[in-house]
């Protein structure tokens, strides 16, 4: 009973979501499950198109990126890169890819899509470039408003940090100290997609589980 009454809670939550996405132009999706993501994925964007994507728990969850790698599209992974210049040249050339992949930190039930970005190069692509942006987001990551986003992020950007072997004052603490270390991971904090003018630019999956951090 208590899962069909989260499922039950999950999609009328994402129906209302949605919606308000539309009113932003932004289009969104809901799959009860993260093994639907991809069957999405393939209607959203045709195969040999070029692809980039950003660091994301919930791609690798999803299995997207093996996806992608077997279906026929072109991928530009930094994981393969063999230096750090060649790693800075395929984030470069994220920003001319036909479709850029991310996950979400936290998105308000009024349609904002709220990010925190160490490099910068997910909000970067975003913002600018990719002609589209298909970002994946489970259902922990739906917040009620902007101040609770801002709240979520601040919980989480520790145990990022800690993931990434980061040596900043949080991975210590457990908790966000505010610091100013070089190497933190808040350095685009608080990024906020509310619109996009281009339609058909912005695809919102939102999948039914609790997925990422």
């Amino acid at each position: 009973m208590r899962n069909e009454l989260i499922k039950w809670y999950y999609e009328k939550t994402a129906e209302r979501l949605i919606k308000n996405l539309k009113k932003r132009n932004i289009n969104g999706y809901f799959v009860n499950s993260s093994e639907e993501v991809n069957s999405l994925v393939e209607k959203i964007i045709p195969e040999e198109c070029v692809v980039g994507w950003g660091g994301s728990l919930t791609m690798n969850a999803c299995d997207t990126i093996s996806f992608l790698k077997k279906n026929g599209y072109k991928c530009l992974d930094r994981a393969e890169a063999k230096t750090t210049e060649e790693r800075e040249e395929i984030l470069r050339k994220h920003f001319s890819v036909d479709a850029y992949f991310c996950g979400i930190n936290a998105i308000t039930m009024d349609g904002e899509i709220v990010q925190l970005d160490g490099n910068g190069n997910r909000v970067a692509a975003m913002i600018f470039g990719p002609k589209k942006v298909i970002l994946l987001a489970g259902m922990n990551k739906v917040v009620e408003d902007f101040d609770a986003a801002l709240k979520r992020i601040k919980r989480i950007s520790p145990m990022n940090a800690k993931r990434l072997k980061l040596d900043t004052p949080c991975t210590e603490t457990g908790y966000c100290v505010d610091c100013k270390v070089q190497n933190r991971i808040c350095e685009s904090y608080g990024v906020i997609t509310d619109s996009t003018r281009k339609k058909d630019r912005f695809h919102v999956i939102l999948i039914g589980e609790e997925l990422g951090l």
